[in-house]
């Protein structure tokens, strides 16, 4: 019997041994993990910190730039009260207005479709192709080596998205690109710092991205780098084709 019975103690200790021994290794590891999730929460608000400065920055530059400094040679932007019909825009709802906007960019006459998309914001604020035009300005003044109103139109386009707070895939697919095109305007800027911070967020937010953006990501991301090393002028990323 007293044998049996030390059999029994012995067998459930042989058990219990291996979770005895997951148990310490468990206790011993967690003071790394807790250092590694400190370590983590640390880079976190370190990223957080640099974001803030970068889009502060952007705030500024937008600020500075005068609605009616675009580029030389364009025509100065009408003013346009809220709700009026501005003479350079067509009677009619904000998608006919958007739309014919679209159509002088289409046909090539880029100083118009500036002016039409600047009236457009102005009349329509906070309708949904605002994000929209925000972008064709920024397209259009980065096309004219205008990298400073670049900048201010494809943030305005970002800092819309985010206070509209829309997950709508129609809104979503185009702020990678928009991303892409900012950090390439600071940089052009030789605001190098805030160029990788916008696209160190746009790794963050979009791990997956389709094979044309990724191959336009990994381009910005050198050219950044290269312009660290030269001064020398770059070739301008080409043009982002949006379906609206």
């Amino acid at each position: 019997m007293k044998a049996n019975l030390i059999g029994v103690i012995f067998g459930v200790l042989t058990l219990m041994t291996p979770t005895l021994m997951t148990a310490k290794a468990q206790a011993e590891s967690l003071p790394q993990i807790q250092a590694e999730m400190e370590r983590l929460n640390s880079e976190i608000r370190a990223l957080k910190g640099e974001l803030e400065v970068a889009f502060h920055e952007i705030k500024l530059l937008k600020k500075k730039l005068a609605p009616q400094a675009s580029h030389p040679g364009s025509p100065p932007l009408a003013q346009a009260p809220q709700g009026s019909s501005d003479p350079s825009l067509p009677h009619g709802s904000a998608q006919e207005r958007y739309d014919y906007a679209r159509q002088l960019l289409d046909k090539g006459d880029y100083d118009s479709a500036h002016h039409a998309f600047q009236n457009f914001l102005e009349i329509h604020p906070s309708h949904s192709l605002a994000i929209n035009a925000h972008y064709w300005i920024g397209e259009i003044t980065y096309n004219q080596n205008n990298y400073p109103d670049a900048a201010k139109a494809f943030a305005g386009a970002y800092e819309m998205f985010m206070k509209s707070k829309s997950d709508a895939p129609q809104f979503r697919s185009k702020i990678p690109e928009i991303l892409i095109k900012l950090a390439d305007c600071l940089a052009r800027q030789k605001k190098f710092k805030n160029a990788e911070v916008i696209l160190k967020k746009l790794e963050n937010d979009f791990s997956v991205l389709p094979s044309n953006l990724k191959s336009l990501f990994e381009k910005t991301k050198q050219g950044i780098q290269n312009k660290r090393m030269s001064s020398a002028p770059s070739t301008p990323l080409p043009p982002i084709k949006m379906n609206t």
